[in-house]
This record gives structure tokens, sequence and C-alpha cells, in this order.
């Protein structure tokens, strides 16, 4: 079942001011930006970080799974730890480059 729009909003909200989250509608779910970098993703309702060096303060705390068949593992975070996802998320945007527009 796709993610809706305001399970998606609700997500980024719950964030907080921490960066400048938002969201982007991507085949019927939601990437998870901060500062314009994707961190992760919004599917099935379910948030998922990248598990990079950046993201390892989830290893011990966060199941892994994938976001949708045939994609790479990331980390599931549940609603009790969106502050701790929050901080991470940014510290995943400091670690990925920008991408550069065509």
């Amino acid at each position: 079942m796709p993610t809706t729009k305001s399970i998606a909003h609700n997500i980024v909200k719950s964030f907080g001011g921490a960066a400048a989250f938002r969201i982007k509608p991507m085949f019927g779910e939601y990437a998870l930006c901060a500062d314009d970098k994707v961190v992760g993703l919004i599917c099935n309702d379910q948030l998922y970080l990248k598990i990079v060096p950046a993201s390892q303060e989830l290893a011990g705390k966060c199941k892994k799974g994938s976001p949708y068949e045939g994609s790479k593992e990331q980390y599931v975070v549940e609603a009790s730890q969106y502050t701790l996802a929050a901080k991470v998320a940014v510290k995943i945007a400091e670690s990925v480059p920008t991408t550069r527009k065509k």
C-alpha cells in the first residue's frame, strides 16, 4: 500500500527543524531529503534511512530491511526513534556528495 502524502508530511514534521527536511514524490512513494540530498525513503508508511558510515549510530537500534523489492537494505526506523533519526539524517546529508545538475 503506497504511503499517503499526509503520513510522509507527519514524519517530516516530527523531525522538527534540525535541517531543511522535505519529501520528494518518487514512484508512488517518497524520498526523504535533508538539505536537498536523499537520505532515505518513506515506503508503505515506513521510514528507511540509508546504511552508510554516517548512519552507524543506528546499527544496534534499528532493524534492516528493504523498502521495495530489489532495493539495497536500509535501516527501518520506528516512530519512537524519529528524534535520533533526524540527527542521523543530517549526518547522512553532510556525508553524501552534492549531485551536479545537468
